[in-house]
């Protein structure tokens, strides 16, 4: 069974009419009557171990997760270590080399993570949010501190040249085969969206403004289809362009309890990850307008969230983290998690 036939599964099992939440608690299984169904399941965490992790390195690709880049061995996924110790605060990948961002806008590159070298002209001082790829250069998404510059580009990662027409704000981005970047954030307090052919001209195309604030925070195309994940008015909320013009926006979620991190495209569904009531979960449409939650299993009286869901090969992988609560409302991440989505026997 494929990808997109497993995943449809979890689909039919949680799809309902309108937009709201449907949950699955332990092994999120997608049975809908059936004897043999797709599962998500933890998947083992190993440490670090320099040889193994070189030796898979070099024979495989580097799977990027969140802030850091993983490798699959034959007992489970291990991530890498940082050499000096120092956390990455994103990774991107472009042929064949690792593009990290940390504090200040220090950006570094890496051919298999293990040594890292600091970029020749980097963003200058600078809060990056996303590295995203327009044709054969990337885009660098952020805000400097010293001078008003929304973006830089670069075609190797060692040098990075401020792009001057850029918005402020952007904070994720995806590229459209054929058409550009669309580049979203928030303008003042509302949700805001740009799109650019060549990373030089950004023209707005932002959603209708609502009256309580707003925000986007994530974006994903599938099949020519843009979806954007944020807030608006206090709910979660997903909005949908087709004709990079105008969108039209549906809710995911209308309790408090929700954080979303990410949104991805995997074989023909939109998925979202994040957290709900401290548990990871994954919300999945086939429209970007109809939603349904997935609750991802965790081991007992821990919390946690997904945060990056990839496609491997034929596999689906989700990446992310067992959480700490920090007493102030927010969460702490304190180990990795990795959950794979093992089709039926």
């Amino acid at each position: 069974m494929n990808t997109r036939a497993a995943l449809a599964l979890l689909v039919a099992a949680t799809i309902v009419v309108g937009c709201t939440d449907a949950r699955h608690d332990g092994a999120s299984s997608a049975s809908s009557g059936s004897s043999s169904a797709a599962t998500w399941r933890l998947a083992t965490v190993l440490p670090f171990e320099a040889g193994r992790f070189e030796a898979a390195a070099r024979r495989d690709d580097i799977v990027v997760g969140d802030e850091t880049g993983w490798v699959e061995l034959d007992d489970g996924w291990m991530p890498i270590d940082s050499s000096d110790g120092s956390p990455h605060y994103g990774l991107a990948a472009t042929r064949n080399v690792l593009v990290a961002w940390a504090e200040g806008g220090r950006i570094q590159t890496s051919s298999i993570g293990l040594a890292w070298t600091d970029a020749v002209a980097g963003p200058d001082e600078a809060n990056i949010a996303a590295i995203v790829p327009l044709g054969d250069r990337l885009v660098m998404l952020g805000e400097g501190v010293r001078q008003r510059i929304g973006a830089w580009a670069s075609s190797d990662g060692m040098l990075w040249s401020p792009l001057g027409d850029a918005p402020l704000g952007m904070v994720a981005g995806t590229e459209i085969p054929g058409r550009g970047l669309v580049g979203v954030g928030w303008a003042g307090t509302e949700a805001a969206a740009w799109i650019t052919a060549d990373g030089e001209q950004w023209r707005p195309f932002p959603p209708s403004h609502g009256d309580g604030g707003s925000a986007m925070t994530g974006v994903a195309e599938g099949g020519g289809t843009v979806v954007a994940v944020g807030e608006s008015n206090g709910a979660t909320v997903a909005w949908r362009s087709d004709d990079l013009e105008t969108w039209t926006a549906s809710a995911i979620s209308a309790t408090s309890d929700i954080n979303i991190r990410t949104i991805g495209h995997v074989n023909g569904l939109f998925v979202i990850a994040g957290q709900r009531s401290r548990k990871p979960t994954l919300w999945l449409s086939e429209d970007g307008r109809t939603w349904s939650a997935t609750l991802l299993p965790m081991p007992p009286a821990t919390s946690g969230e997904a945060v990056v869901i990839r496609e491997i090969g034929d596999r689906v992988v989700v990446f992310g983290y067992v959480t700490q609560d920090m007493g102030n409302g927010g969460s702490w991440p304190v180990a990795h998690l990795v959950w794979t989505l093992e089709p039926p026997d």
